[in-house]
């Protein structure tokens, strides 16, 4: 494995580890169907899929907000 893939694996996991930490604060009811986007954007995929699916609970989770978006 060449040194930026092992650059981005690592950057997943510091990712990961940062989602866990954020979804463990979120207290859902054990009875609803639990959606979580990654990447969500402005969230209207999201938003999206709290209409359509009954029962759910739908978080999403992005890493930039507007002002800071790299793109």
């Amino acid at each position: 494995m060449n040194s930026q893939a092992k650059k981005y694996f690592k950057h997943l996991g510091l990712m990961r580890e940062d989602i866990r930490e954020e979804l463990d604060l979120i207290n859902l009811p054990e009875n609803v169907l639990k959606i979580c986007d990654f990447g969500c954007g402005k969230g209207l995929t999201t938003y999206g899929l709290a209409l359509e699916v009954e029962n759910s609970e739908c978080i999403g989770i992005d890493r930039f907000d507007e002002e800071s978006s790299p793109t």
